[in-house]
């Protein structure tokens, strides 16, 4: 045999089961190791057998004469927790002598099969707290098989990481460099991706592997390195949430023969083995096979499907895409206004009179702050109405800055006021229509007179509409499609349809949690060199707008420097000021509000957060891990009433109660250079939700989906914002009657209808962003009963895989998880390490 053929090829897995060794026997020539998954840590550290004595025993005797046959095979014990932090937590604390305990009982069991080779350790969601007691534990393990004089191998099953501390999962304790001298190979556990919580998705997708294996290749030697491939996936239940099944999860794992079962049409979700019921058709399915992570998914009992982002038929919504998955999406919302009887419009062109300190523009009028013996601005109107009406005049006008949001005008001679807006006001610097007031006016001539006098200085003026009634309304936009459902042909060659004609639909989306209400959002892009003289004041140090090299229209920038700069309207109350910020060089960078100042101080190791007010330290605390140079981190104070919260992200960090509350601008405040590519000021009471769809059904109802109920709080109708008067927002939500959860997932998350009644034919539908921030991936039409998605490797799966492990990183081999998962046509597909061909 050459050993160029098995060169990086080595071929590692696990048996659960006794009765997997019947594939070890039958096709042992594939195999380089085996471990035996077969022997429990109990929290005092004694290891118990997975089956009984006898069962046990017997096992153990035939694999040592598979041994015998097949030689080239390193047989190991594996000794695991599965995943219980109750039995493994004792273990590395060792308060009582667990750890002693579980080391004599590793060479108990060493000694009583002295043909293995050694052990394998698979220790699962170790203590993130216990870090060096983890690696001492390691190193103690490693120090005690070498000691042997015989089963002196190590092999470790470590979680999988894209850096020192850096994981998908739960184990943060983990940096490979700190393992490399405690185990002979390391199976890095390279899936798990997406599991049965997950949204559905490959369990190993090669991109996030290769992103592993290129930080395992860098911490262990090439030759010490297993990549992990799994034989097994999931299929998704996405018709129903699980809370209306009993269902922890929607995801259910399974190896191939599972899959292959629905495949043929042996399986449906009111089977036997789910409920009963028998009423769901048994159709065979065909699988897609994903191109990109090289594994197969299955529709079942999905009747029709449409992609947002590609198959609406028409859509005012933005457009995207994430990691190649199209999505429909609103950034932000728009006035939408309905103006009923129309009486008169007037333009800022047709005033009659334009005089005084008045700006007039081709489209507009503003009010100018008056030259020395110049009157105040002054404009007129004349409209003419031919009969007694109540009617509403509605203004069009421009909010440029925050004191720049006042109007005076006389109706009439009768004093009315444009603005007054309050800070979290969704129209500021745009263009919008706004009512002034409803009144009942004679036939005949009328005057409308825009005041410089009493009115904000720029404040911009379009013109104005009379109407018998005028509505109202920030949206995000919508989307229509077209369903199409026709009939299966089922496993017996018979036409399948849902029984009762019963649908439902699931729309595909990523939903976040609510966001304080926006007052100015800035990330800097719109500026050039320097911050805009009329926004910001820079109370100290210079400050530089920074722009990256892109012929798009608005490049990602950042601002540099040190000192302090802030908004330059200082008016504002309740506010949280949120930043991204990248300290350069040691010292302190954050933000402010007011006097108040939140920021990160890396003159210490590690960093550490404090909040000042003015130049006195209010409050600090160290942070859980450690705090870099040129890294972005998201700081967030919240000023409400006297209560201060500082966040790192979402987490809060810091809280503390002034004794009085404090107002005034947002901004940054650093010490040493440093950058911020984000500055938003917001509300700290009001909030905009990012959740809730509108669909309107063929039937031509409209059902929501994804609003969570909640308490306490006060909703604006037209604006869709809400207010939470006391407390934190988590607090104000309801469970959701449905079975929807009151958690918002950050994954791609399914929202359900209530069942309906379709034949064959051709369906449209229209979807409304209720809220914006929310992605539309897919809409799905399924049966009623039960609709899935399935995705799962393929022999193809697994020999892309450890052309990944060979050919891309050189390491040993590959290590999947686990025999009685794959595909039988695999073991015809894998290298031969016999030692008995040549």
């Amino acid at each position: 045999m050459s050993s160029l053929r098995t060169q990086h090829r080595e071929f590692l897995s696990w048996l659960q089961d006794p009765q997997q060794l019947d594939t070890v026997d039958q096709y042992g020539y594939a195999f380089s190791g085996v471990c035996l998954f077969w022997f429990n840590i109990q929290s005092d550290g004694t290891l118990t057998g997975a089956f009984s004595d006898e069962v046990l025993q017997e096992a153990m005797e035939r694999s040592r004469r598979l041994k015998e046959k097949w030689p080239q095979i390193r047989w190991l014990l594996t000794i695991k927790n599965d995943g219980f932090s109750s039995r493994i937590d004792p273990i590395i604390e060792n308060q009582a002598g667990e750890q002693d305990q579980l080391i004599s009982e590793v060479h108990r069991l060493l000694d009583q099969y002295p043909w293995v080779d050694g052990l394998d350790a698979d220790l699962e969601r170790l203590p993130n707290d216990q870090m060096e007691g983890i690696y001492q534990f390691y190193n103690r393990l490693y120090e005690e098989i070498k000691g042997r004089s015989s089963s002196r191998f190590l092999h470790l099953d470590l979680p999988p990481m894209t850096g020192p501390y850096e994981t998908i999962g739960p184990e943060r304790w983990c940096a490979y460099e700190r393992l490399v001298d405690c185990c002979d190979t390391a199976q890095i556990m390279t899936y798990g991706y997406a599991w049965a919580g997950s949204a559905p998705g490959s369990t190993a997708p090669l991109d996030w592997q290769r992103r592993v294996m290129t930080y395992a290749t860098q911490a262990f030697r090439a030759d010490q390195v297993f990549m992990g491939v799994p034989a097994y996936g999931y299929r998704w239940q996405i018709s129903e949430y699980p809370n209306n099944t009993d269902d922890t999860y929607r995801g259910f794992g399974g190896g191939f023969p599972a899959f292959l079962r629905w495949m043929v049409g042996d399986l449906s979700h009111t089977d036997s083995y789910r409920g009963g019921a028998e009423t769901q058709p048994y159709i065979p399915f065909f699988s897609f096979f994903d191109e990109r992570d090289q594994v197969h998914q299955l529709l079942l009992h999905v009747y029709d499907y449409v992609d947002a982002g590609e198959d609406e038929d028409q859509t005012d919504l933005n457009r995207g895409t994430y990691e190649e998955k199209p999505f429909l999406t609103a950034y932000d919302k728009q006035q939408q206004t309905t103006f009923e009887g129309l009486v008169t419009e007037k333009k800022a062109s047709d005033a009659v009179t334009v005089e005084g300190a008045m700006v007039q523009g081709e489209t507009y009028v503003s009010p100018r702050k008056p030259t020395e013996g110049e009157s105040e601005g002054y404009a007129k109107w004349i409209f003419t109405l031919s009969e007694r009406k109540t009617v509403e005049l509605v203004a069009h006008v421009e909010f440029p800055w925050f004191d720049q949001q006042r109007l005076m005008v006389n109706i009439d001679g009768n004093a009315h006021v444009i603005g007054d807006v309050p800070q979290y006001y969704p129209y500021h610097r745009r263009k919008h229509w706004t009512s002034v007031t409803r009144l009942t006016l004679d036939a005949g001539e009328h005057v409308v007179e825009l005041l410089g006098q009493g009115s904000q200085y720029g404040t911009i003026f379009y013109g104005f509409r009379v109407c018998e009634a005028f509505y109202e309304s920030n949206e995000a936009g919508e989307a229509t499609f077209t369903l199409h459902p026709r009939r299966f042909v089922d496993r017996d060659g018979q036409p399948a349809w849902p029984y009762q004609d019963r649908f439902r639909i699931t729309l595909e989306t990523i939903r976040r949690p609510p966001e304080p209400a926006l007052i100015f959002y800035d990330d800097f892009r719109d500026w050039q060199g320097h911050l805009p003289s009329d926004k910001y004041v820079i109370q100290a140090g210079s400050w530089k707008v920074n722009r990256e090299d892109d012929p798009g229209p608005r490049p990602y920038a950042w601002v540099t420097g040190k000192g302090q700069f802030s908004l330059s309207h200082d008016h504002f109350s309740n506010i949280v000021a949120d930043a991204r910020v990248r300290l350069q060089a040691r010292g302190k960078a954050g933000v402010t509000v007011g006097n108040l100042w939140f920021c990160l101080n890396l003159n210490y190791q590690g960093g550490r957060y404090e909040l000042y007010q003015d130049s006195t330290l209010l409050a600090d605390r160290w942070p859980n891990g450690s705090l870099e140079l040129n890294q972005y981190y998201r700081l967030r104070l919240r000023v409400k009433e006297n209560v201060v919260t500082c966040y790192l992200g979402d987490v809060a960090v810091i809280q503390h109660t002034l004794s009085d509350t404090v107002t005034g601008a947002w901004g940054i405040r650093s010490d040493a250079e440093m950058s911020c590519d984000l500055l938003v000021g917001a509300d700290s009471y009001w909030y905009f939700p990012q959740e809730a769809l509108d669909i309107q059904l063929p039937d031509g109802t409209v059902q929501t989906v994804g609003r969570i109920p909640r308490t306490g709080v006060t909703w604006h109708k037209d604006w869709g914002l809400f207010r939470v008067e006391n407390g934190e927002e988590w607090d104000t939500r309801l469970e959701p009657e449905d079975g929807m959860d009151k958690q918002i997932s950050k994954d791609w998350f399914y929202l359900h209808t209530s069942n309906m009644t379709l034949t064959e034919g051709d369906y449209p539908i229209r979807i409304k962003m209720r809220d914006q921030g929310v992605w539309l991936g897919r809409v799905y039409l399924g049966d009623a009963d039960g609709f899935s998605l399935a995705v799962f490797p393929s022999p193809e799966t697994i020999l892309k895989q450890s052309d990944i492990a060979a050919y891309e990183f050189q390491v040993r081999g590959i290590g999947m998880w686990a025999v009685g998962q794959e595909d039988p046509q695999l073991w015809q597909m894998l290298v031969d390490h016999s030692e008995k061909t040549s």
